[in-house]
């Protein structure tokens, strides 16, 4: 996956993408553990975290996020 997609965080186009694709593929519920403080710095921008708010309000999606001191 660097090799093909680059450092992590990946943009939000890549993981819509992925998400959809993973939906597709018949999952039930996807789950994604995932934090991204930063703004998506990919030519995409904010057309990207768009997407990614469609891929996850489309599909059957579960977010965990666990912060702390």
């Amino acid at each position: 996956s660097l090799k093909a997609y680059g450092r992590w965080p990946w943009n939000r186009g890549l993981l819509a993408d992925l998400v959809d694709g993973v939906a597709e593929s018949g999952a039930a519920v996807i789950g994604l553990a995932l934090v991204l403080p930063e703004a998506d710095i990919s030519p995409e921008g904010i057309a990207g975290d768009k997407r990614l708010a469609t891929a996850l309000a489309k599909n059957r999606t579960a977010l965990a996020v666990s912060l702390g001191n």
